[in-house]
């Protein structure tokens, strides 16, 4: 027990929060549901009260004509009003708290996307992050609004009650209190049950996130080809349905006992009816209890058990929500010393990359990728380095983009340590194509302009980037040029590899970057589409320092400088010809990759 106290108070702090969070998004809309939602709560308690005058002037009038329900008037009339009321005020506070909920939903989905876009890429990379967000996205994002749903709820049937009490008392002060004392089990077992549920899902989280890759995988268009190719459908469908099945399996247990205890609940409630009305009947026989008084405390007794039943769900839920928005305001709440002031970008440009002693390992992993590496890219010059996969060569794009830090070690820029620049500001100064570039289904010449938002209406500048890239001539192919929709999702045009890794080009180039970062650019275009751009690639690094990560020997060989790694450190430096004389690795792979072509 005091677990679970020690467990509630540790959340009392996120209510503040939630409510500071709904009064921010729609500040006007919460002033006018508290006001429907109080008048909604004084309305029954009206009608309630109507009840008795209205059936007892009713049999006091009985046989002595219709001048005697003159008396009648007001208590009918109040009681038409209030009954016309009670769902014009239902309906205006649905419409209300609808317009609410978007308000807080997109703010809520709006303070998720500033915090995922804030990360550093290191976060991205753990199932930490992923079961973060996967609770913060699915389980969280509306927990604000049906915690706010829930409160109100429970403050409009708390005013009703009262009100109700108020007719109560008078009959008997004991009834109220056994009342509350009739509930108190149901209280427990709801929050019981609220707090099984909470840990299950908190356990769950991978699974409930590996459904839904296994129903990706299933469902999506990029393994659709793969899937029909090796006919492996049934089997993620079948390991899908497998763990559907287990973590079905677990939830209605959980239910089933949820149920059995509701239904114990019930019945001590009706218990308890059975036995206050005999005793109200057994007055209304002595003539103690009139008529109309005994059909109000009937009502309002029954009444009040159900709102009190709906008040204990509204605890439950309350708390329910509670506990899931500790996943909303941890996410939220993600600190990283990113964003802290540093230092501007030297003023002397082209600039001299400097690897001093860099080590360097992936967070949660044991591997080693670069060892105490050492190397220089040189000013103004295009530098390539080559080697065998998993030596570290995207490695290095990463930490010149500041997505991580070395573990030891000094990048220098300029003679500056990188470490001591602003990240925005760097990565404002780099283009970088990365291996895996994205395939944007947006129009071609938009999936241009995203490698320089400000020029997305710069015709002129997509245009010239787009002719850099050489994606020029088959974008002007398409049905409507460079105003064509890319893609199958929204029904665009779809591009091959090549295609799409030209445009890939065509977005890094039409930044205006002082340092250039390639990875793999020419691993999807065919040879002449290659040499097409390696013809033209020197112009557009003039003046600027760039770096290419690649394979191809063929591309490593028009730069000025060839590194050849493995194993996370330099192995060979120095031009093509330079290498070929060496003997070494670089030259006898050019010797294989040569031979091959011969």
């Amino acid at each position: 027990m005091k677990a679970k106290i020690k467990k509630l108070r540790s959340q009392l702090p996120y209510l503040p929060k939630t409510f500071k969070l709904i009064w921010e998004a729609s500040r006007w809309w919460t002033v006018a549901w508290g006001l429907l939602l109080v008048l909604g709560g004084v309305l029954p308690v009206v009608i309630v009260y109507l009840v008795q005058p209205i059936i007892d002037g009713i049999s006091r009038s009985a046989g002595k004509g219709v001048g005697a329900m003159e008396v009648l008037t007001t208590p009918v009339i109040v009681l038409g009003i209030t009954l016309l009321l009670l769902p014009l005020s239902s309906t205006l506070l649905q419409w209300v708290r609808s317009i609410q909920a978007e308000k807080v939903q997109d703010a809520v989905k709006m303070r998720i996307q500033a915090k995922a876009i804030s990360l550093p890429l290191a976060f991205f990379e753990t199932p930490r992050y992923h079961d973060m967000l996967y609770r913060a996205k699915v389980d969280a994002q509306n927990r604000p609004t049906a915690l706010l749903e829930n409160f109100g709820s429970f403050a409009q049937n708390s005013i009703t009650l009262a009100g109700l009490l108020a007719i109560i008392i008078p009959l008997a002060w004991w009834l109220p209190v056994l009342l509350l004392l009739a509930s108190l089990p149901a209280l427990a077992v709801a929050l019981r049950f609220t707090l099984r549920f909470h840990a299950w899902r908190t356990r769950h989280t991978a699974n409930e996130r590996k459904l839904r890759y296994l129903d990706y995988v299933v469902t999506d268009s990029e393994h659709a080809a793969e899937l029909r190719l090796f006919g492996l459908g049934a089997f993620f469908s079948q390991r899908y349905w497998q763990l559907r099945d287990q973590v079905r399996s677990g939830y209605f247990s959980l239910l089933r006992s949820e149920l059995f205890a509701e239904i114990m609940g019930l019945f001590l409630g009706f218990i308890v009816l059975v036995l206050v009305m005999g005793w109200v009947f057994y007055g209304t026989l002595k003539g103690e209890i009139t008529v109309g008084e005994l059909s109000m405390f009937y009502i309002a007794f029954t009444q009040g058990q159900r709102i009190m039943r709906t008040m204990l769900g509204n605890i439950s839920e309350l708390y329910k929500n509670i506990l899931f928005l500790e996943n909303l305001f941890e996410f939220l709440s993600i600190k990283t010393a990113e964003g802290k002031a540093r230092k501007k970008l030297p003023s002397i440009a082209p600039w001299e990359i400097e690897f001093d002693a860099v080590s360097f390992r992936y967070p949660h992993s044991g591997h080693q990728i670069l060892n105490h590496l050492s190397f220089t890219l040189p000013p103004g010059k295009i530098t390539a380095i080559v080697g065998t996969n998993g030596a570290g060569k995207s490695t290095l794009l990463k930490l010149l983009c500041r997505f991580y830090e070395p573990d030891s070690g000094t990048i220098r820029l300029g003679g500056m340590p990188l470490d001591q620049i602003s990240p925005e500001a760097l990565r404002a100064k780099i283009t970088v194509l990365f291996q895996n570039h994205i395939h944007y289904h947006m129009r071609a010449d938009e999936n241009i302009a995203l490698g320089s938002i400000s020029q997305m209406d710069h015709r002129e500048a997509v245009h010239s980037a787009s002719v850099a890239a050489g994606s020029d001539d088959f974008i002007q192919r398409l049905s409507e040029g460079y105003e064509t929709m890319l893609g199958r999702w929204f029904g665009g045009e779809e591009l091959s590899g090549g295609e799409w890794q030209r445009i890939a080009l065509a977005r890094a180039f039409i930044r205006d970057a002082e340092l250039i970062l390639l990875d793999e650019p020419t691993s999807a275009l065919d040879s002449w589409a290659e040499i097409d751009w390696l013809s033209r690639f020197r112009s557009l690094c003039e003046g600027k320092t760039a770096l290419i990560i690649t394979h191809r020997f063929t591309t490593a060989r028009h730069a000025d400088v060839i590194h050849v790694m493995d194993k996370g450190e330099i192995v060979e430096s120095g031009t093509h010809h330079e290498l070929l004389k060496l003997g070494g690795r670089y030259a006898s792979s050019w010797e294989k990759q040569t031979r091959e072509f011969a």
